[in-house]
C-alpha cells in the first residue's frame, strides 16, 4: 500500500509540474502493451491535445514521447491510475484497438476500420483523424546516423517480438534470398533485437536503442520488414518501405497507404489469428523474395524522396 502511494505521489508531482497547475487531466490513458503499440498511441495523444484535452499516461515506455509537442504527462508503470481515476473521478483508458476472440490465444475479432481509427474512437474522439504516427529525433539521434543515408534497413523476422504472432512471419530465409540479391549493389543494414536471425550480406545492428533504429530507418533510402512495431516506426519517421503483408490482416486495417504492401488474396483472409494456420501459411508463401527485390528496386530507383500521402478519416457525426 505504502509504494502505491509513492508512486501517486510521485506521479501527481510530475503531473503538476508538466502541465503548470493543479486542474485534474481530463483523461487517464494506460499502456502496458509492446513497442509498436506504443509508437500507435502517438497518435491518440496527437488528436486529444488537438482537441484541447489534457492526459496524462501511464506507460513503460515514455521515452517513446519524449519530443513531440502534445503536452500531457508520462507516469511509472506502477502509478495506481485506477484508484486515481475513481478519486478524482477522470476516465481512465486502457489502450486496446481489437477484441480477442474464444479461445484466449488463438484469433482476434478483426477490426471493422483501421486500428489507429478504433483506438480513438475507443476514447471517444470524433472528428478527423491523421492516420499516421509520429516519432521525435533529437539532433544527436541525427548525428548518430548521418552516415546511413540511402541503405536499405531490413529485418528479418517478426517472433521475437513481446507478442509475437507466428501468422505475421515471412520467414528469416527468405529474407536472406533478399539480401543475397541485394547485397552486390546495395548497402543493407539489419536492425531489430539482438536474438533475431542475423542476415549474412547486412551489416549487423541489432540490439541498438530503439532511437538509434529509428534514426537509421529516417535515413534509409527503403526500409523492408513485417507487420509490426518496425513498420509503424518507420512510417513514424517518413521511411518508404515495403511491407510483407500476407493475408493475416490487411493494410487498411493496420497499415499504411504511402508503402509497398505486398498481400495475398485467398478466401480466409484476413483471419487475425496468431499462431495456427490450417492453410500452411499459404498467403505467406505467394510472397516471393523476387516480389520485395523488385519493389525495393522500385523505390530506390526514385529520382528523390517523394512525399508520402496520409490517410484521414472522419470520426463521428461532425468534428469538434
Amino acid at each position: 500500500m505504502l509504494g502505491k502511494w509513492i508512486h501517486f505521489l510521485k506521479g501527481a508531482v510530475d503531473y503538476v509540474r508538466k502541465s503548470g497547475g493543479l486542474r485534474p487531466p481530463d483523461l487517464f490513458v494506460v499502456h502496458r502493451g509492446g513497442f509498436g503499440d506504443s509508437v500507435l498511441l502517438s497518435v491518440l495523444l496527437r488528436e486529444l491535445h488537438a482537441r484541447g484535452r489534457s492526459f496524462a499516461v501511464v506507460c513503460p515506455h515514455r521515452d517513446f514521447f519524449e519530443g513531440l509537442p502534445y503536452g500531457g504527462a508520462y507516469l511509472d508503470p506502477g502509478f495506481p491510475v485506477e484508484g486515481a481515476g475513481r478519486l478524482l473521478r477522470v476516465p481512465v483508458y486502457s489502450l486496446k484497438y481489437v477484441k480477442p476472440l474464444p479461445p484466449a490465444g488463438r484469433a482476434e475479432q478483426p477490426p471493422r476500420q483501421h486500428i489507429l481509427a478504433e483506438m480513438c474512437a475507443q476514447a471517444g474522439l470524433q472528428g478527423e483523424i491523421t492516420l499516421k504516427p509520429e516519432f521525435a529525433l533529437t539532433p544527436q539521434d541525427r548525428e548518430f546516423a548521418a552516415d546511413y543515408r540511402g541503405v536499405v534497413v531490413v529485418q528479418s523476422t517478426c517472433l521475437t517480438a513481446k507478442f509475437s504472432m507466428w501468422t505475421k512471419d515471412w520467414g528469416a530465409a527468405k529474407m536472406q534470398q533478399v539480401v543475397d540479391s541485394l547485397k552486390t549493389s546495395q548497402r543493407i543494414v539489419q536492425i531489430g533485437s539482438v536474438v533475431d536471425t542475423p542476415l549474412a550480406g547486412a551489416e549487423d545492428r541489432r540490439g541498438l536503442p530503439i532511437r538509434h533504429a529509428a534514426a537509421i530507418l529516417s535515413e534509409a533510402g527503403v526500409f523492408l520488414g513485417l507487420v509490426g512495431f518496425l513498420m509503424h516506426l518507420a512510417r513514424a519517421v517518413n521511411t518508404p518501405s515495403v511491407i510483407v503483408y500476407g493475408g493475416r490482416e490487411k493494410p487498411w486495417q493496420s497499415g499504411y497507404p504511402a508503402f509497398t504492401n505486398l498481400v495475398a488474396e485467398i478466401p480466409c483472409s484476413p483471419c487475425w489469428r496468431y499462431d495456427d494456420c490450417t492453410g500452411g501459411k499459404q498467403c505467406m508463401e505467394m510472397i516471393t523474395p523476387q516480389m520485395v527485390v523488385d519493389s525495393a528496386l522500385a523505390i530506390l530507383g526514385r529520382q528523390r524522396r517523394e512525399e508520402m500521402p496520409v490517410e484521414r478519416v472522419t470520426l463521428g457525426p461532425k468534428a469538434f
